[in-house]
């Protein structure tokens, strides 16, 4: 291992029940001191599905001339189980300048109890935080498990009923709801509104279960685009309605399959200048979602599959004349609006299926940063304009691009992303996002749109946190959506 050799010794538990390890270790030939440890605990309690940790040893030298070894490096990943998805959790400590039986370490620690900086203690439930006692020293904190917030901002995205879209409510969260493991959360914002309920260990197993609902109260015009321009009599407003059910579980310690059933109530309304066009159905959709998911050592590789059916879906489209111009691009098109024309109407459309595939890594850097990199393909068949993949805010986001209309059936996004934490005080991210897609049913040509973002949280006096979310479109093969912008300025307050 290293300049070191090592004998290496694997363990596991001889019983099945509680919580223990199984790993290997790196153990030096000479001093049989750990040099190396790899563990994975077993037996975990919801929500926490798996923890690997990997423990670095080094010589210290203390005041008497003895080398000790001691713990120098500890990366670690852990998976829980939140809201029906994995959060993955990842750290790298490092631990240096050790003094050993130091004679000012009493009066070391006492100094550090009275300073306001934050201290962790090493507990039989792992690390934990410590909060200060009024007689000067430090017990462990219990973490958080609900919280009351209220919310007041605004929201802008291209194709909105309004300029600037006001949000003002609440968002409660608990995450032992009822003294249990299930997971509650819900926002209810006006305009924008979701709940989220989650039972990680469903059956008495480790089968997480989550209901989900997602309620707007706006409508977003679909813009249509022919080879950069804009067809506005073609424009058609859309208020999506969500409510969806998942069953998860994990196949040893680092990949989890999932099933959803997905049922989506959209409703089509008539743009001002929509006067030649034959509205879409209101329907529902309903879709089956089947998705595995990969994590480990800071890369995540997913991929899903989605077979969607609409309850009702009658002939819709333009049935203006086409233009010279359009006819001189698209010999022989019915209509001036190609890929929404009431005479290319599919019923077969009706039925549409979807596949993600998804990769991602994280690299830590010194002093709370991190750099995020992501590469997605996508693709379906049976896609027509509804049905297409578009960009979105909270969802499949390139930012400075959501709701403006465009729309592929297959393509890449890429993304690059920058944060830096320090701890519960700021949060900043910088993200550079490019796709590279191809909207088959108005062109043979793959487009390219490249957007930034900077996001980020700051606390702020009497329990507030400041939230920023914006997004501006830098790079656009569609000249009118270059300088398009997105935003989500909050503030919330707990309660």
């Amino acid at each position: 291992m290293g300049e070191y050799d090592c004998y290496v010794v694997r363990f596991k538990p001889v019983v099945t029940t509680g919580t223990l390890y199984e790993g290997r270790a790196w153990i030096e030939t000479r001093t049989f001191a750990p040099v190396r440890m790899a563990t994975v605990q077993t037996n975990l309690q919801t929500p926490i599905i798996s923890s690997e940790e990997k423990d670095l040893f080094a010589p210290v030298a203390g005041p008497d001339g003895t080398s000790y070894w001691l713990l120098s490096r500890v990366e670690g990943q852990q998976i829980l189980s939140v809201a029906g998805q994995n959060l993955v959790l990842l750290r790298e400590v490092a631990f240096k300048d050790f003094q050993i039986n130091d004679p000012g370490f009493e009066e070391a620690r006492r100094q550090a109890y009275a300073s306001s900086h934050q201290m962790l203690r090493d507990t039989e439930k792992g690390l934990q935080y410590l909060k200060r006692t009024e007689e000067g020293g430090r017990e462990v904190k219990e973490p958080t498990r609900s919280a009351l917030l209220g919310l007041v901002g605004v929201f802008h995205q291209p194709g909105l009923d309004y300029p600037v879209l006001p949000l003002a409510g609440i968002d409660y969260f608990n995450y032992r709801f009822r003294g249990k493991d299930t997971q509650i959360n819900a926002l209810l914002a006006g305009a924008f509104n979701t709940f989220t309920l989650t039972n990680p260990r469903t059956f008495g197993r480790k089968i997480d279960a989550t209901v989900q609902v997602l309620a707007l109260a706006f409508n977003v015009t679909d813009h249509l685009y022919v080879q950069g321009k804009k067809k506005e009599q073609s424009d058609v407003t859309v208020m999506p309605q969500t409510v969806s059910g998942s069953l998860g579980t994990h196949i040893g310690n680092f990949f989890r399959v999932k099933g959803t059933y997905d049922l989506e109530y959209d409703d089509h309304g008539r743009d001002d200048k929509t006067n030649t066009f034959l509205l879409p159905s209101d329907t529902f959709i309903h879709s089956f979602i089947a998705e595995g998911e990969f994590d480990r050592a800071a890369w995540t590789v997913s991929a899903s599959a989605q077979r969607s059916s609409r309850s009702t879906w009658k002939q819709w489209g333009d049935f203006s004349p086409a233009s010279a111009a359009t006819m001189a691009a698209f010999p022989g098109i019915p209509c001036d609006s190609p890929g929404s024309c009431l005479a290319q109407f599919d019923p077969a459309q009706k039925d549409y299926d979807r596949y993600v595939f998804r990769v991602s890594k994280q690299v830590f850097l010194p002093l709370f940063q991190k750099l995020h990199f992501e590469a997605t393909w996508q693709i379906g068949s049976h896609l027509d304009r509804f049905s297409e993949y578009t960009f979105s805010f909270f969802g499949n986001r390139v930012r400075g691009f959501s709701g403006t209309g465009v729309r592929y059936d297959r393509g890449g996004v890429g993304r690059a992303e920058y944060s830096f934490n320090l701890g519960d005080v700021i949060r900043f991210d910088a993200s550079l996002d490019t796709a590279y897609v191809r909207d088959s049913l108005t062109s043979d040509r793959f487009d390219h749109f490249t957007g930034f973002g900077v996001s980020g949280n700051l606390m702020g006096p009497w329990q507030t946190i400041l939230m920023f979310d914006v997004g501006v479109a830098v790079q656009s093969d569609i000249p009118d959506l270059r300088g398009d912008t997105e935003f989500e300025v909050g503030l919330l307050k707990y309660f």
